[in-house]
């Protein structure tokens, strides 16, 4: 009985992780499609300040900026330093489309960048929540390249419609921001990791099973079966 049994459980807890994992992307970009100053469908370049004929995001890489693996051109950059001398101050947005979350208590943001510090840029990520425009990310320091950010939007994103998000630059005739790979996702994967009997000996229909299980998920996960 106690190999039957055993052989039960892992058989059973074999298919855990695979009934445990799931993924859904509401928002998959790597920039592909986009040319010049001319975004991906959907995405829109926004000057909120600065001169538009040239404080724009471009997609092309004109400065030969290194965006090293897994970012590869073409990449989204905004390049005070290249493109903004004399030009003021910049205020310069690239938007996503709207995309809709309902149904997932949980949205995760990814993306990879590198950030060249001085003179004063910021980089921010924020998002529409349906009223607003929260941010979620800042920076003005230089990171890795790359770095992968990985930020839970749920307060802001979770179970709605018409959310979009926005990389938002600052500055006057500073550095440069290069972003690629984003997402906005639900990941659920719950792991199981190992299997043990609480006693060497079976001898009941209420044998108690240890299951250890890790979560491999963007946020926090309850109630599993």
């Amino acid at each position: 009985m106690k190999k039957f049994f055993t052989a039960l459980v892992w058989a059973l807890l074999s298919i855990v992780p695979f009934v445990s994992r799931s993924q859904v992307y509401f928002l998959n970009e790597d920039f592909s499609t986009a040319t010049g100053s001319t975004p991906p469908a959907g995405w829109t370049n926004n000057t909120l300040s600065g001169d538009p004929s040239f404080d724009v995001w471009v997609f092309d890489n004109p400065g030969f900026r290194d965006a090293y693996a897994p970012m590869s051109d073409p990449v989204a950059i905004f390049d005070s330093d290249l493109f903004s001398s004399g030009g003021g101050a910049e205020d310069v947005t690239l938007e996503s489309p709207a995309f809709n979350t309902t149904g997932y208590a949980t949205i995760t943001l990814k993306f990879d960048q590198y950030f060249e510090e001085g003179f004063g840029g910021n980089g921010s990520v924020e998002v529409w929540d349906g009223s607003s425009w929260d941010v979620v990310y800042s920076n003005s320091f230089y990171t890795a390249n790359p770095e992968e950010q990985i930020i839970d939007i749920s307060a802001q994103a979770a179970n709605k419609t018409g959310v979009k998000i926005r990389f938002r630059w600052e500055g006057d005739y500073a550095w440069w921001w290069i972003i690629d790979n984003v997402q906005v996702l639900y990941k659920s994967d719950i792991e199981v990791t190992s299997v043990k009997m609480k006693n060497s000996v079976c001898g009941s229909n209420n044998e108690q099973v240890i299951v250890t299980l890790r979560n491999n998920s963007y946020s926090s996960k309850t109630n599993i079966p």
